[in-house]
């Protein structure tokens, strides 16, 4: 944590042979309490560089809340040609562990 707005998180990445961690620099770009926020980021790996954007919507839901979360993520560079058809699914997966990290710091 740097600040209230903004943390660093680090991420292992692999695909096939190529495998490294990336450092990814959020920033809480939205907040509109206490129904969304969202978080957007930049990073590197494997000489490459990647964009993040997670968001997350509250609504009531019987006695608690629902949560709706969102994420794209974004490879630029030679990552992104040599993993060819592995990039999506390796993204969603990125994304996923991202959101998780994200429930785990707001419980």
């Amino acid at each position: 944590m740097q600040d209230d707005k903004h943390f660093t998180i680090k991420v292992n990445v692999g695909i096939s042979y190529i495998k490294g961690a990336a450092n990814v620099k959020l920033e809480l770009t939205e907040a509109e309490r206490p129904r969304r926020a969202q978080y957007k980021g930049q990073g590197a790996v494997a000489g490459s560089s990647a964009a993040v954007i997670a968001s997350f919507d509250l609504a009531p839901s019987g006695e608690g809340s629902k949560v709706n979360w969102q994420g794209e993520a974004q490879i630029f560079g030679p990552l992104a040609g040599a993993a060819g058809g592995l990039l999506e699914p390796l993204g969603k997966r990125q994304v996923q562990k991202l959101i998780d990290g994200l429930q785990k710091a707001l419980a």
